[in-house]
């Protein structure tokens, strides 16, 4: 199930800029992306 949820706050987006990092957590082929650039573009 998918739960759409408005981000209102920092750690709101915080949380979602870092969840594939917890997603992908041990894969050793991903390449995480820039989080400083992933918050300018979305904040």
């Amino acid at each position: 199930m998918v739960h759409i949820v408005e981000i209102k706050n920092s750690k709101d987006l915080k949380n979602f800029i870092s969840f594939p990092d917890k997603l992908y957590k041990g894969n050793k082929y991903r390449v995480p992306q820039l989080h400083t650039y992933e918050k300018s573009a979305l904040f």
